[in-house]
């Protein structure tokens, strides 16, 4: 028997922070009767080129990890090829064909602290960012039927959803290395997902921004010379805000650095064909290696462990 091909993937790390209503109630606050049913709807969504949903949504207890939300994420999409190369003769060639293609990615979701990991399929899959706005969009769609004729006092609440990439060390690292000079850097603040306990480098800051009631509060340092110190202070806000570095590098080139640069990502390989459960099994492997997906607040574990009966009545 031939050898089965194996396909090296990167997983993504992060925080799906989803906080309810003006009063930003934590995700587990609303789960049962807004964001899991809005998940399971079966709804579809057109958004750019493409029609998307999430299926196979499952919750399912992990020794360690505790409850997790897992689900597959799908794009359906036309692939449209005018022009090919002709293998005979190596011209190139027009041709008119279409393709229907349906590329997806898997998530899983840590509810005992919403942390989140995320495997694209293949190139082409929807992206992470996309995952955000379908989510928001899904969850926008149940409300307008759940709440239809609802009295406004007695409306579920909306959804704000931010997913914040988990910041590497070594990434951090090896990128500020290369750079001469820190020009500027900015935080965008956002508020927490049940974290009232919150200790980290902006803990008096959030706790304005919490008393204000505020959407979120803009931060910018400039010509800080301490690198080590950024690096100290960009992982230590991971949870709570986005970070964006305006810099010089060695060479002299200007660039911008944003989450994206820094975040964490895991290598695994994998059958080329390898299932869903395969695929599950590989995230649970890297969350339960992996020391920030596991952290938990003591909030986030005491809501967590009033919610659990919540959580159980939805596995069926």
């Amino acid at each position: 028997m031939p050898e089965q091909e194996n396909r090296k993937r990167v997983i993504e790390s992060a925080n799906f922070n989803c906080v309810f209503g003006d009063n930003n109630e934590p995700l587990l606050a609303h789960f049962k009767d807004v964001l899991y049913p809005a998940l399971t709807a079966s709804n579809v969504i057109k958004y750019s080129n493409g029609y998307f949903n999430v299926e196979n949504i499952k919750i399912t207890e992990h020794s360690t990890l505790g409850y997790i939300l897992t689900g597959v994420f799908v794009k359906q999409t036309e692939l449209e090829i005018l022009s090919q190369r002709d293998q005979d003769t190596g011209k190139l060639v027009f041709t008119d064909q279409k393709y229907q293609t349906a590329p997806y990615s898997i998530f899983a979701i840590l509810l005992k602290n919403h942390r989140m990991l995320f495997y694209k399929n293949q190139k082409g899959s929807p992206r992470l960012s996309t995952f955000r706005k379908i989510v928001e969009d899904l969850v926008i769609k149940f409300l307008k039927e759940a709440n239809h004729n609802i009295p406004y006092d007695d409306r579920l609440p909306s959804a704000h959803i931010t997913i914040l990439l988990l910041p590497s060390h070594n990434s951090l690292k090896e990128i500020f290395n290369n750079i001469k000079k820190i020009d500027s850097i900015e935080y965008k603040i956002l508020p927490l997902n049940g974290d009232n306990d919150f200790r980290g480098p902006f803990q008096a800051i959030l706790k304005q921004v919490m008393d204000l009631d505020a959407s979120s509060c803009k931060m910018k340092f400039n010509g800080p010379d301490n690198k080590n110190k950024v690096i100290e202070q960009i992982e230590g806000t991971r949870d709570l805000a986005r970070s964006t570095v305006h810099a010089y590098t060695n060479a002299g080139d200007s660039i911008t650095l944003t989450e994206k640069e820094f975040v964490e990502k895991k290598v695994v390989e994998l059958p080329k064909d390898a299932d869903r459960e395969e695929v599950i099994g590989a995230l649970y492997n890297v969350a339960d290696n992996y020391p920030a997906l596991t952290e938990t607040s003591n909030s986030n574990a005491e809501l967590y462990r009033q919610k659990t009966d919540d959580i159980k009545s939805l596995m069926g």
